[in-house]
């Protein structure tokens, strides 16, 4: 029962972080529960690996209004690795400095099973890429977790847009069950070299036994105000 109230971030490695460790089933007498973070920012965040704006997760986890990653890094902005029960709204994440292949949202499940990162709503947001090849991603850690159980999650009004031509897939889903509707998509300085995706929906990689499948796609807008891919 937690709360981060306009706190401004400046100059760290890890401005924010939430540990989530494997453990026990039931993870009640440990998980963290009850986090608000909101109204907060970063800035200038050392560019290393393994340094992230967030890190972490948890349960009746709320994340909301910030200002997060607006400065270099070499990971991601927001790595959720656990959530159950959790609201990201009315934030604007990512920036020009975030780089290829890491996201501004990689939301996975540390526990590469059950219990699922599920019932979390990514909503009202602004994100911009800085070249990463997804801007948000929902899905397994790497390629070697087969089967983390991301799913229930519902991504509604959102504005999505590429800063520089590296990025292709701005919504990328590997679980199922979930909505994703009302999102403006703009698929704008996409890398003319490879196919621009505003939703990606499927299986990481042939191995993962837990297809992508029961998700509702609805009434989102997908353009590109540039001349379009050949």
């Amino acid at each position: 029962n937690l709360l981060v109230l306009r706190v401004d971030a400046t100059d760290l490695a890890k401005p924010f972080q939430l540990q989530v460790n494997g453990g026990p089933t039931p993870l009640s007498s440990y998980m963290n529960n009850g986090i608000a973070i909101i109204d907060s920012t970063t800035r200038s965040r050392t560019s290393a690996g393994g340094n992230n704006d967030f890190f972490g997760g948890g349960e009746r986890f709320l994340f909301m209004g910030n200002d997060f990653g607006n400065a270099d890094g070499t990971e991601h902005t927001l790595r959720f690795q656990y959530l159950k029960g959790a609201v990201v709204s009315h934030n604007r994440m990512g920036g020009s400095g975030v780089p290829k292949d890491k996201a501004v949202i990689k939301m996975h499940n540390i526990f590469d099973g059950k219990p699922c990162t599920e019932e979390v709503e990514l909503a009202d947001n602004r994100a911009i890429s800085g070249g990463a090849s997804n801007v948000w991603g929902l899905s397994p850690a790497n390629d070697s977790t087969v089967d983390e159980c991301v799913h229930l999650i519902r991504i509604e009004r959102n504005y999505i847009v590429f800063s520089q031509s590296n990025g292709y897939r701005q919504i990328q889903l590997h679980g199922g069950d979930s909505l994703i509707a009302n999102n403006i998509l703009n698929l704008t300085g996409a890398n003319p070299a490879v196919r621009a995706w505003g939703i990606v929906a499927l299986r990481r990689m042939a191995a993962q036994t837990t297809p992508a499948t029961n998700n509702r796609i609805f009434n989102n807008t997908c353009y590109m105000a540039d001349a379009p891919l050949g």
